[in-house]
């Protein structure tokens, strides 16, 4: 009897978010908002979505920074955003190694400078780790792991830090950007799915921290399916990860409006593309035993090959 209701329970859920899907996509794309005087900054905006995430806020009439390492795509993306924006916004960059310890302040810094202040703060940079790798506890995972942890979650810890003040002042919006591998496990990228875990853990206990003294300042997490950057789908293909290009990846720009959105509204979490993001945990939890076996099939390497790392 317990079995027959659990089961029933199940499909009851699955049944519901689909429901929610079909009502989802039924709204059509998100408004687009007047941002005339707002002032954001994006990290790892030099390509992909961060670059759309850019672009997306300079249409809508906000002032821009962004901030990458490379400095030659950085001018790339402000003279974009020049040719979509007004004279009267402002468009800037900063070069910036959030490996470094020093950099994450001096980004807010210059921020702030350009801007005049700060009302949303887009995290977005990351590093993707340079080989999928089995983890045998190996000097060489330990010291990528703090790698990865430096940058992909260290950094965004600092960044939101040195920002909360200017922020508390503008009741302005951390938006972090963060992926489907904050929800389930990935064999072969540890490191990379401890560092999204960690952001998850952070943010959101930081949202009830700032709920439960009245601040003003909100926090959007957005969980990311497979998007079709350039850096992300070479990248599956150098990992010999074939099997999972099988999904189709969602369009970055189309990425960058909904993220745009669900800051400008405030959103606690964004879902996107929404059945994928939504679904998958689901099923995870739904169905650990199934979901774990079809992970293991969608991971199993062509071959193996490393690549150059790749970061913002």
């Amino acid at each position: 009897m317990m079995t027959g209701v659990s089961s029933w329970v199940k499909w009851s859920a699955v049944v519901v978010l689909l429901a929610g899907y079909v009502a989802y996509s039924n709204i059509g794309p998100p408004p687009t908002t007047d941002l005339t005087g707002q002032r954001v900054l994006v990290t790892g905006a030099s390509t992909g979505i961060g670059e759309q995430i850019a672009y997306h806020y300079a249409r809508q009439g906000a002032s821009v920074v962004v901030t990458a390492r490379t400095e030659a795509r950085l001018r790339r993306v402000v003279e974009k955003c020049r040719e979509l924006g007004r004279k009267e916004q402002i468009f800037s960059y900063f070069v910036a190694d959030m490996a470094g310890s020093n950099a994450t302040k001096e980004v807010i810094e210059f921020g702030e400078a350009a801007l005049g202040g700060l009302d949303f703060l887009v995290l977005n940079h990351m590093y993707l780790m340079p080989s999928a790798n089995t983890w045998t506890g190996s000097d060489h995972n330990l010291t990528m792991l703090r790698h990865v942890m430096d940058v992909n979650f260290h950094s965004y810890v600092q960044l939101a830090s040195h920002a909360l003040p200017i922020l508390e002042r503008s009741n302005g919006s951390l938006v972090v950007i963060s992926s489907l591998s904050a929800k389930m496990y990935q064999p072969y990228f540890v490191a990379y799915v401890s560092s999204k875990f960690a952001l998850t853990g952070f943010f959101g206990s930081l949202r009830l921290e700032l709920e439960m003294r009245g601040s003003g300042v909100s926090i959007t997490v957005c969980f990311l399916g497979f998007i079709g950057t350039s850096n992300a789908v070479t990248s599956l293909k150098r990992f010999g990860l074939t099997r999972v290009l099988a999904v189709e990846p969602t369009d970055p720009g189309v990425t960058a409006q909904n993220i745009v959105a669900g800051a400008v509204a405030r959103t606690k979490d964004v879902y996107f593309p929404y059945l994928q993001t939504r679904l998958t945990p689901l099923i995870r939890e739904l169905f650990p035993g199934v979901f774990d076996s079809y992970i293991r099939y969608l991971y199993t390497k062509s071959y193996d090959i490393n690549i150059a790392s790749e970061q913002g």
